[in-house]
């Protein structure tokens, strides 16, 4: 509804609006009829109400017209005003720049005048300079001639700074030129200076009393001069002249090289006392002379050494001492190092380093004709720890050429010494120690008594061994320490470690032949006619009188427990063996006597047990497994001579069926050779047809040998054999000592 309203109150004012209005037209569409005169009030209500809105809108039109009328006249005003502005902005630009312009121009004359000033200065300058120049060139002159030499290292100075002040001119010629005169007159200055200080000093290089202001002044000019060098250079020479001609032919030698030290010293308290007021400090003239001085000692020492000159350790020794004791006084009273010059340390020393070579190889050579002596000695006695005579002196020597060769050698060449005791300590062990094992064997099957000699001989020879390789192991470490982390007497341990396992089996064989007549009288009696068993037989007391003596022998020499272990443990395996040997050589064996012979055996098994003391148990396995074979084969012969009850006995003695045991027990038996082949089918049949074996060497190989204590781990934790004898501690305690002794007595640089 609403919008039919709106639209017929759009179309009344376009009605109202067109130009061929008609307010009759208009009345009669309002009032078309009668009827609708009786709305006449409310037609006149509302077009009264649309002339006033229509008044209103026509005013409010006119009073816009009327504002925007006054806008355009400001518009036009604003616009005029603005093109004054630019005008006048305008016209100060011109003026801005125009003054611009004129500053820039004002500038540029200002800074050309101060160009001009400055050059007119500079100018003025340089001419003065030169002016001063060769005013100070010719007072130069004057004071040479005139040897006023205090005034002329001042004025040297000058010249100098005035040279350098003017160097910029050098392309002009006549600067050139006068710059030459005054460097030509400087060095006169010096030559004239450097000739006042010669004559400052007499022929024996004293200096005259009445010219030591003028030897002053003369240094200053001289220094000014860059002459400082040739003065420095005559003086050390003049004082340093002498040094040559006092020390020719014998007098040069390594042994007098004390004597240098001490001329230095009395010429430098010349220098420091007599002759420092002279020079200036910082030309350290003391220092200048000593580094001179080590030059042509080194030169000397050199040319001495090529020429073959040769000193014993003792005279090496000191010598390098002494220089070693001067270079460090010398690196401590002139500090080199703050100086920026080389330390002193080495400059003459290092000429000692040929010689050194020499007395390290001579140490060695001495060595080993120690060695060799030693080993041409046959009355080589232990001493009360058991260790040889020759040991001892070997190991004395040692220590006193390393105390030497400690004294004048360092870094390669004391390695070289290292390794040359190394290897004296290998020839010793092959060309000392091995060869009287040898002795020691070949004389023990003469007598019990030589046997036991030979127990003894080879005991030391366990102990020096052992001995010499403590003693090694502890040099190495010290070395190590002090020389070089390389250093190692790893192999002349080994080589000493070996030669102690040498002598425990040598040891072993001197026993084994005290008992060897006992043993050899067992297959020599009949024991097939045997008739009833009995106390032990006679073999077995002087087995067991052999074995206990062998035994108190190797106990009382040996200082090692280690050792007296193995020995015991070898001993035990080879008795059993030489046991068992013994009864395989008997020629028949009855039952009655296997049953001797077994009890025999049990009680040798007894003394081998209470032999070493306290038996541990690995000993105690040893033994019994080497017993029991014995046993087992004595056992076997107290088997019925059926084939099938004997092959059942030696099948549970000897359940892995040796084929040559069991004809060892056929023929102990007394069996026939043509009778075996009954038994061993027998034996065979009971195996099950497998095959037996037919040597049993190599179980007894392998049962005994695991359980011989090694002697190439010494560290190794060991069960103690018994009780020691009451000596034993006491003679251990000294060996200790002497090993201490031997460290202590050295004393590496």
């Amino acid at each position: 509804m609403s919008s039919s309203s709106s639209s017929s109150s759009s179309s009344k004012r376009q009605v109202l609006e067109s130009t061929d209005f008609s307010a009759a037209r208009f009345v009669d569409g309002l009032l078309p009829d009668a009827a609708a005169l009786s709305g006449v009030e409310a037609v006149r209500a509302r077009i009264s109400q649309q002339r006033e809105a229509a008044q209103h809108a026509v005013g409010q039109r006119q009073r816009a017209a009327a504002d925007s009328g006054r806008q355009t006249a400001g518009v036009t005003e604003t616009t005029a005003a603005i093109a004054t502005l630019h005008g006048r902005v305008t016209a100060m630009r011109g003026a801005a720049q125009r003054a611009e312009r004129m500053v820039f121009d004002m500038t540029q004359d200002i800074k050309a005048l101060d160009a001009a000033k400055r050059n007119v200065a500079a100018t003025a300058a340089a001419v003065q300079q030169l002016q001063q120049l060769a005013a100070a060139t010719a007072r130069l002159r004057e004071e040479c001639e005139q040897q006023r030499l205090g005034d002329a290292a001042t004025t040297v100075a000058a010249i100098d700074g005035l040279r350098k002040a003017v160097a910029g001119l050098r392309r002009v010629r006549a600067v050139e030129a006068l710059a030459r005169a005054a460097e030509a007159q400087q060095r006169a200055a010096g030559d004239v200076a450097v000739a006042a200080v010669q004559r400052a000093f007499d022929a024996q290089g004293r200096l005259v009393a009445s010219t030591a202001s003028v030897a002053r002044d003369a240094c200053r000019c001289s220094a000014a001069a860059g002459a400082r060098a040739r003065v420095v250079d005559w003086y050390c020479g003049e004082q340093l002249r002498a040094y040559g001609a006092l020390f020719p032919g014998d007098a040069a030698a390594v042994e007098h090289v004390a004597r240098r030290y001490a001329w230095l010293r009395r010429i430098l308290r010349n220098a420091v006392d007599d002759h420092a007021h002279v020079f200036p400090d910082d030309w350290r003239m003391p220092a200048q002379i000593t580094r001179r001085f080590t030059v042509a000692t080194r030169n000397a020492l050199d040319t001495a050494v090529s020429a073959g000159a040769h000193a014993d350790a003792a005279t090496l020794a000191a010598a390098i001492g002494e220089t070693r004791a001067f270079e460090a006084q010398c690196d401590q009273r002139f500090a080199p190092s703050q100086h920026g010059e080389a330390a002193f340390g080495g400059l003459i020393s290092g000429a000692f380093a040929p010689l050194v070579e020499k007395a390290v190889r001579g140490e060695c050579v001495q060595l080993e004709q120690l060695v060799q002596r030693l080993g041409a000695q046959h009355d080589d006695m232990a001493d009360e720890a058991g260790v040889l005579a020759s040991g001892a002196e070997l190991l004395y020597q040692m220590r006193e050429a390393l105390r030497r060769g400690a004294a004048v050698a360092a870094g390669d060449a004391l390695a070289d010494l290292a390794r040359g005791l190394a290897h004296t300590l290998d020839t010793y062990a092959h060309a000392v120690l091995t060869p009287r094992l040898g002795r020691a064997v070949a004389g023990a099957s003469s007598s019990t008594t030589a046997a036991l000699d030979g127990l003894a001989a080879s005991a030391a020879v366990a102990n020096t061994a052992d001995y010499c390789a403590a003693a090694a192991e502890q040099l190495e470490r010290r070395l190590a320490e002090r020389v070089d982390a390389h250093v190692s007497f790893s192999g002349s341990r080994d080589v000493l470690l070996g030669a102690a396992t040498a002598a425990i089996t040598t040891l072993v064989d001197c026993a084994t032949a005290t008992v060897a007549p006992a043993l050899a009288a067992l297959p020599t009696q009949h024991w097939d006619a045997v008739q009833a068993v009995g106390d032990q037989s006679a073999y077995v007391a002087q087995a067991a009188a052999a074995v206990d003596a062998a035994v108190a022998t190797a106990r009382h020499h040996l200082t090692a427990p280690r050792h007296f272990r193995a020995f015991s443990d070898r001993l035990a395996a080879r008795f059993a063996e030489r046991l068992v040997a013994a009864i395989g050589a008997c020629r028949r064996v009855s039952e009655v006597g296997a049953e001797q012979l077994l009890l025999d055996a049990q009680a040798l098994r007894a003394v081998l047990l209470a032999a070493p003391g306290a038996a541990p148990p690995a000993y105690a396995r040893i033994v019994a497994r080497g017993f029991g074979r014995a046993e087992a084969l004595l056992k076997a012969l107290l088997a019925p001579a059926r084939p099938t009850a004997l092959a059942e006995r030696f099948l549970l003695l000897f359940p892995a069926a040796p084929r040559d045991t069991f004809r060892l027990v056929l023929r102990l038996k007394g069996l026939s050779p043509p009778d075996f082949a009954m038994y061993e089918r027998a034996l065979e049949g009971m195996c099950g047809g497998s095959e037996t074996q037919a040597d049993d060497s190599e179980e007894q190989v392998a049962d005994t040998k695991p359980l011989v204590t090694p002697l190439e781990a010494p560290d190794a934790k060991l069960e103690t054999q018994g009780a020691p004898e009451p000596g034993e501690s006491a003679v251990r305690a000294r060996l200790n000592e002497n090993l201490r002794r031997f460290m202590g007595g050295m004393r590496l640089a």
